[in-house]
């Protein structure tokens, strides 16, 4: 069984590091996106995926640009692969893929962004 997980999941967990990074917690993020608490988690658990407005004022709470965070979610991306996990475009319920835990993909997220943090000027 291959190991998998969604690009979505993936910016996901990228919004949770810089949130964290921030000092923020979820409220402070949905409420700059007009969102409960509930609904943006969803976003970073990558239940539901950000649209380019969405993705410009969670930039804005986070202090970063809409690039940064795609940026980082590329990079993200490219590592967790390299660890032997898919990433696909969509999450999926095949029955042959085992999702990979979101505390373990916040683990490869924050692997890949050690030294990685980029902050809007």
């Amino acid at each position: 069984m291959k190991l998998t997980t969604s690009y979505p999941q993936v910016v996901g967990q990228v919004l949770v590091y810089h949130r964290k990074a921030a000092g923020l917690d979820q409220a402070d993020v949905a409420a700059e996106l007009g969102l409960s608490a509930s609904g943006y988690s969803r976003i970073e658990r990558g239940h539901t995926t950000l649209n380019v407005t969405q993705l410009r004022q969670a930039a804005r709470a986070l202090t970063l640009t809409p690039a940064a965070i795609i940026g980082d979610a590329d990079t993200a991306a490219a590592w967790v692969e390299r660890q032997g996990v898919v990433v696909q475009d969509a999450l999926t319920k095949e029955s042959d893929c085992l999702n990979v835990d979101g505390a373990t993909l916040f683990g490869l997220v924050v692997s890949s962004m050690q030294g990685n943090v980029r902050r809007a000027s």
